[in-house]
């Protein structure tokens, strides 16, 4: 049983052992002399804990009464009513502007007043004025359009022509130069290697060079022609062309041209006219024909291959010439090199042509 104890001193109270009954302690809170009675001083009972609140009541919703509800209920239906009924309205009065205005536009008379009123006040009588619609151009003006525009097309052409020409120049002059030798090729055999070689590579991109040039032409020749046909106030004077493929060509022409396609209808045929007349002239001796080679990118371009006993007067035997051809309004003919009197020339065909087939 466990002894209650009070300090004197401070009054602050300890339990201790019923053993040190009557001996002397020291409080443990400020170190004063206490005696320990045998007697326990009775405790103070503890002081009751407090009680712990109550929880608040919750406030209850006052009851409403029950006309007061349906009576709410009923305006809230009818708000909803209303609004959708609107938006009926509003979006039937869309759909009625998009498909009635086109047909009261259509219906409207065509005279208005210039006191009719709109938006932005009355119409400017400038503004409900029609326009007249522009003149037609006579030919004479669509004749200087075209040829402006020709003369556009064809100015690099024709600039790149004059370069080409320059370049051919100066292969024929290397080429006068070898064969005043007194021997062929003899020591001018490496000058003769270089000259073939660099004709060769020239040649190539010049034939396609002047086969553009005489194409965009001719694209203007006929660009003139439909012009013509077709413009309602033509000159009196302008000549009657008819419709030859796809080709507006003259009654001359399509004999011509006939006549031409009958003769010379294969490649061979037009290199072979010119050959005959270039061995009557002196420029090559005896010669033989060997291939025909066509351009691998345009099958309207040929090079004819032949071999002669002499050319130029120089004679070596088996010499090889070249004579290049074009198709040209459905014939054959001979494509003329700028710079270039006589267009046989020296040397084999180039390596990418290929044959027919």
């Amino acid at each position: 049983m466990s002894l209650l104890i009070g300090c004197p001193a401070c009054g602050a109270q300890f339990k201790a052992p019923e053993r040190l009954a009557g001996r002397t302690v020291r409080c443990l809170k400020c170190n004063a002399s206490i005696v320990v009675s045998p007697n326990p001083i009775p405790a103070d009972p503890p002081a009751p804990a407090p009680p712990a609140p109550a929880p608040l009541p919750f406030a209850e919703p006052l009851p409403i009464p029950a006309e007061r509800s349906a009576a709410g209920l009923t305006a809230l239906l009818l708000t909803g009513l209303g609004l959708a009924f609107l938006l009926v309205v509003a979006v039937l009065v869309i759909l009625l502007n998009r498909t009635v205005s086109p047909v009261l536009v259509e219906n409207a008379p065509e005279n208005h007043s210039t006191e009719e009123k709109t938006n932005n006040g009355p119409l400017n009588p400038a503004e409900t004025e029609q326009k007249p619609a522009p003149a037609e151009l006579t030919y004479a003006e669509r004749l200087t359009e075209l040829e402006a525009q020709e003369q556009d097309a064809l100015a690099p052409l024709e600039k790149q022509h004059a370069v080409n020409k320059e370049i051919m120049q100066r292969l024929r002059k290397e080429e006068d130069e070898i064969f005043k030798k007194s021997k062929f090729p003899g020591k001018a055999a490496a000058r003769y290697a270089t000259l073939l070689k660099d004709s060769a590579f020239a040649v190539r991109q010049i034939n396609k060079d002047s086969l553009a040039l005489l194409r965009k032409r001719e694209e203007f020749i006929q660009a003139k022609r439909k012009l013509l046909v077709d413009h309602p106030q033509p000159p009196a004077d302008a000549p009657k062309f008819e419709l030859y493929g796809s080709l507006l060509l003259t009654a001359e022409e399509i004999a011509d041209l006939g006549k031409r396609t009958i003769s010379f209808g294969s490649p061979r045929a037009a290199a072979q006219e010119h050959i005959v007349a270039g061995a009557a002239a002196g420029a090559v001796a005896t010669p033989v024909y060997k291939e025909t080679l066509f351009d691998p990118e345009d099958a309207d371009l040929a090079a004819v291959a032949y071999t002669v006993a002499s050319y130029r007067g120089k004679k070596v035997a088996d010499t090889p010439v070249l004579i290049f051809v074009h198709r040209w309004r459905g014939a054959w003919g001979v494509l003329e090199l700028p710079g270039r009197v006589n267009s046989i020339l020296i040397g084999p065909p180039p390596t990418d042509y290929k044959r027919a087939g």
